[in-house]
């Protein structure tokens, strides 16, 4: 199944439908403030998604067959961009509550979050193995950086990435995806080997694809 956000209902809402096509079905109803950036929890059971209902970004969770949303987050900050850990236990999102934008970590019964980044942090998705949390940045840096999911650690550079384009990335068992845009100005989907960090272009586009979103996924 595929989790998207949608405006066919007149509001932004999440539908899910067959990965193989079909009929969508709208999964969430919050009747007018924008939902978005659905993410399947592992076993397939649940989506995290973040929902403007208060007048500002907040987590929640709900279940894949429908039904209310449960809030994860309750502060007047924004809470935006939410994803889970590979064991299912964990959400990361990006919040603006220290007066920029950095990654915490909470569970589903929402737990005191726990913030994990000092220099800014965005998008954030733990690797498959569970050691690594990868992540972009809201700034002039932009970029991939990561940080050991367990303890502490400095973040560790990774690979490029255009500020506006902090959602066009997504983290494989054994290579990064992302858009790169070369010194030529060429628009690239290059992957980036972990084990031997060569990069190898997979595709060039004619036309950049969307900006200030996520749409990459592996």
């Amino acid at each position: 199944s595929i989790a998207f956000r949608s405006a066919r209902s007149g509001a932004n809402e999440v539908w899910v439908m067959s990965a193989t096509g079909g009929t969508p079905r709208q999964l969430s109803r919050f009747g007018g403030p924008l939902a978005g950036s659905p993410r399947w929890s592992p076993d397939g059971s649940r989506l995290v998604l973040e929902s403007r209902l208060s007048g500002n970004g907040d987590i929640y969770v709900m279940s894949a067959t429908g039904g209310s949303p449960t809030p994860v987050t309750r502060e007047p900050s924004n809470e935006v961009l939410p994803s889970w850990s590979r064991d299912g236990r964990s959400i990361y999102f990006a919040s603006d509550r220290t007066g920029r934008w950095e990654i915490f970590r909470t569970t589903a019964s929402a737990s005191p979050p726990v913030q994990l980044t000092k220099g800014g942090g965005f998008a954030a998705f733990e690797s498959p193995d569970g050691q690594f949390l990868y992540y972009t940045r809201q700034d002039e840096t932009g970029g991939i950086w990561r940080r050991p999911v367990i303890g502490a650690g400095e973040a560790e550079f990774v690979a490029p990435l255009p500020p506006n384009f902090w959602g066009q990335w997504a983290i494989g068992k054994r290579a990064l995806y992302f858009l790169e845009v070369d010194p030529q100005g060429r628009r690239l989907i290059t992957r980036f080997d972990l084990a031997s960090r060569q990069k190898r272009t997979l595709y060039q586009f004619q036309q950049l694809p969307v900006q200030f979103d996520s749409s990459m996924s592996v």
